[in-house]
């Protein structure tokens, strides 16, 4: 039954906020899949595509630049 789950990819640097997002989702019937980083995030775009992203906009010590939507289309 989890492949019918829609899968959530949550982007945070900060471990707390990851841990209540994703329990929140995966109490709501989501999977979600966690990552601390942007770079990390990019490289499981290249093996699948998330359903929906939620993504700090302020992660620190990101290089990337522009709309987060950009960089998940480049990846298509």
């Amino acid at each position: 039954m989890d492949s019918m789950r829609k899968t959530v990819a949550v982007v945070d640097d900060e471990n707390d906020i990851l841990d209540l997002v994703s329990f929140q989702l995966e109490r709501a019937g989501f999977n979600a899949k966690c990552f601390s980083n942007a770079s990390e995030f990019l490289d499981s775009l290249k093996e699948t595509l998330p359903d929906l992203v939620v993504i700090d906009l302020m992660l620190t010590g990101t290089t990337l630049m522009g709309n987060p939507a950009c960089w998940i289309h480049s990846y298509r």
